[in-house]
């Protein structure tokens, strides 16, 4: 209690001048300061730290401060009340002579406890709680002006804070929605489940498609390919590109039409950098390539032929459909972002004004950007350290996040989501070539036991070439097997037709490289190569053919290099003759050049006159197809 002593006359600046005249009045005030600082601001400002929770409640009355407990539990506004009334009470009640030194002592501290302690951790993370941030507010500029207006220290501190607010607000959201990915991430993870991707796309009846045998109805029989307009698409495939299964483009602008954004097969001619970074660069795409085009060429001067007699081509609707398999992480993804996208709608409302000058719709429309750059750098460690084959169903659970994102960026005020999903979907090659580039790691570590196969019916080393293809058969199944579950049917041939074509491709140069092949090496190289050929049953098409219908495997769509194979070992069986008719009037020229025809056959057969005479056959041969 701060008041004039009785009965006598001494009052307390009496007092207080005579400890200045005794130069102890420094002492005293802070030994006043300490006292009010013990029995009043401390219960007040007392944060949760503290045993005491209960609201506290102060009673100013004829010079004397009452505090006392209610029931309620204390919060930042009860805080900001208390010291209100106290600070009101020292300004009319603290002798002048200490006034300012006792406010310089305890004033600073206080404010600083009660910004770090009440206010900042008092600011909300639900948009919904911000009317009561706005009372926060209030009080505290209240406060701020009472100690201004004394020139006690302190209030352009509570006036920072009041400006800081908002952003403070934005940046609470900001981290909560990345502590949700880390979250997300790290819970027990639920169970999978199978998602089915939808693309329709108008065709004409003339495009090459469609074939010309009465069976229009049954084109898509073996190519349900998720991205693709048509089966053109997919025999259009480059070898190198190893996630082609889904015509990355990320580039290309999404069409209302089309919510994947993807009709369209990439061919603008550059270069992906995260394909380069993954070794994805390999051979020249199928030869089957150009017999499409020309096959679509064709198709191309028809209608335009038609066209011109006022034939107008009949069109159609294509659908195609696949599913591919998705853990729940996605979904945990797409609800934040959800979350974030809505309340950048809900907090236009007037009743959300304190934030304006942050302009919070706009920062709420970043947090998704925000959020998927946190998913992109913190998902790889868990993916691959919680999920058997992490970077197949990272590479899903991306372009399922991408492809809903896509869906949602053709809004005007979402179109920022267009870049994210492009990081997405390259964040997803990047993974899927990280899977692919660890199994052709394995895959030609297995079959380097060969050691070239220069030696296959020597031993030991024909027991080591034995082990060698039988591994790496035996691989490809189990990467089929293991990711037949995860990835899209399309994608799942695509992939696993990489590996193989990089199998078939070391094995063709092994074989091109052996300088002299003995009859008995030629007939063990050739069962290696029927080995390696009876995966081709692994390439049958998504949709099984009418009962009794005998199943046609894909391989060559998929294995660029697999008709290659084939030709190579029907010329380690072969004779010299039936080699010079697979050239002349076979089609082996469209896969082997004639050197490489030519070499072969000098590491198969001795020389004689028949084998020069095949040569300068294949020789002639060749210099009259380049006329």
């Amino acid at each position: 209690m701060l008041t004039n002593l009785e009965p006598s006359d001494v009052t307390i600046d009496n007092v207080l001048e005579a400890f200045e005249r005794l130069g102890a009045l420094e002492v005293a005030t802070k030994i006043i300061c300490k006292n009010v600082d013990r029995v009043v601001l401390h219960p007040i400002i007392a944060s949760h730290g503290h045993n005491n929770q209960q609201a506290i409640s102060i009673d100013v009355d004829n010079g004397r401060i009452e505090i006392s407990h209610t029931p309620e539990e204390k919060n930042a506004q009860n805080v900001l009340d208390c010291l209100f009334d106290v600070v009101g009470y020292l300004q009319s009640n603290l002798p002048k002579i200490i006034e300012a030194p006792v406010a310089n002592a305890i004033i600073p501290d206080l404010v600083s406890a009660l910004v770090a302690e009440w206010l900042t951790p008092s600011v909300p993370l639900e948009l919904s709680d911000i009317p009561e941030l706005e009372v926060l507010q209030t009080k505290a500029s209240t406060l701020a002006k009472k100690l201004s207006s004394s020139g006690w220290p302190g209030s352009q501190d509570l006036s920072d804070w009041v400006e800081l607010t908002p952003r403070m607000w934005l940046t609470r959201r900001r981290m909560a929605s990345l502590d949700r990915v880390r979250t997300t991430l790290a819970l027990e993870r639920g169970p999978t489940r199978q998602v089915e991707r939808i693309e329709r796309q108008v065709v004409s009846t003339q495009d090459a498609v469609f074939p010309t045998d009465g069976e229009g109805d049954d084109w898509n029989s073996g190519w349900n390919h998720e991205d693709e307009s048509s089966a053109q698409l997919i025999q259009n495939q480059p070898e190198e590109d190893d996630v082609s299964a889904w015509d990355f483009d990320a580039d290309e602008e999404p069409d209302a039409n089309h919510p994947f954004g993807q009709t369209e097969p990439a061919d603008d001619g550059k270069d992906d950098d995260s394909a380069e970074a993954w070794g994805w660069d390999e051979d020249s795409p199928s030869k089957q390539q150009d017999v499409t085009s020309a096959a679509s060429n064709a198709s191309q001067k028809e209608v335009s032929s038609n066209r011109a007699n006022g034939q107008l081509p009949q069109e159609r609707e294509v659908i195609l459909k696949e599913s591919y398999t998705i853990t729940d992480i996605p979904d945990y993804i797409l609800d934040i972002i959800s979350k974030d996208v809505q309340e950048a709608t809900d907090v236009k409302d007037p009743k959300y004004s304190a934030l304006e000058s942050v302009s919070p719709s706009s920062g709420l429309l970043a947090l998704p950007t925000f959020v998927l750059a946190m998913f992109r750098a913190t998902a790889p460690s868990y993916y691959t350290s919680s999920l058997s084959n992490g970077n197949m169903h990272l590479y899903n659970d991306c372009m399922y996040i991408a492809e809903k994102l896509r869906d949602a960026s053709l809004a005007p005020e979402l179109a920022k989501l267009r870049s994210d999903c492009d990081s997405m979907e390259k964040f997803a090659k990047i993974a899927y070539g990280r899977e692919m580039d660890v199994q052709r790691t394995i895959l030609t570590d297995l079959l380097d036991g060969a050691q070239g196969f220069t030696s296959c019916t020597q031993f030991p080393y024909s027991k080591q070439c034995e082990d060698a293809v039988s591994s790496v058969v035996d691989r490809i199944r189990q990467v089929h097997k293991e990711w037949s579950p995860i990835l899209s049917h399309s994608a799942l041939l695509q992939s696993v037709g990489s590996l193989l074509s990089k199998v078939i491709d070391k094995m063709i140069r092994d074989v091109e490289d052996m300088e002299a092949i003995t009859e008995p090496a030629s007939r063990r190289l050739a069962s290696f190569c029927t080995q390696i050929s009876d995966l081709g049953d692994l390439f049958v098409p998504a949709e099984r053919p009418p009962s009794g219908a005998e199943v046609v495997p894909v391989t060559a769509v998929y294995v660029p290099n697999w008709l290659r194979f084939q030709y190579m070992a029907n010329i380690l069986e072969s004779s010299l003759v039936d080699i010079k008719y697979l050239w002349t009037e076979g089609e082996l020229s469209l896969e082997f050049s004639a050197e490489e025809v030519i070499d072969m056959i000098r590491a198969l057969f001795a020389d004689s006159p028949n084998r020069r005479s095949a040569i300068a056959d294949i020789r002639r041969s060749r210099s009259r197809q380049s006329r």
